[in-house]
């Protein structure tokens, strides 16, 4: 198995995930309840397995100046080094319900 078919399995595995998440915010959201959705997604922004998740809920990053941000950086000595996640932003904090605060 080649590493480009790797990658393709675990993106076509990280959006079955995130349909089914956006699914359940969607019954959940229907009862009126808010929802709070953080992990580590692994998923740069503008990844298409991100699509269902921003869908269904708004994302609370207040990007820096620059309009980007990074949660998995390579000036962190403990991560591994050459990964395509490496200076990428790959954790959310989404929600659902009005929580995101407004200027």
């Amino acid at each position: 198995m080649s590493g480009d078919t790797v990658a393709l399995d675990h993106q076509r595995e990280r959006l079955a995930r995130a349909e089914a998440l956006a699914t359940l915010v969607s019954e959940l959201s229907g009862s009126g309840d808010r929802v709070v959705l953080a992990g580590a997604l692994n998923s740069p922004p503008g990844h298409p397995e991100l699509k269902p998740l921003l869908d269904a809920l708004e994302d609370c990053w207040l990007p820096g100046e620059n309009g980007l941000g990074v949660t998995y950086s390579s000036h962190n000595r403990y991560l591994g080094r050459g990964e395509w996640l490496e200076d990428n932003r790959i954790d959310y904090i989404l929600t659902r319900g009005g929580l995101v605060p407004r200027e």
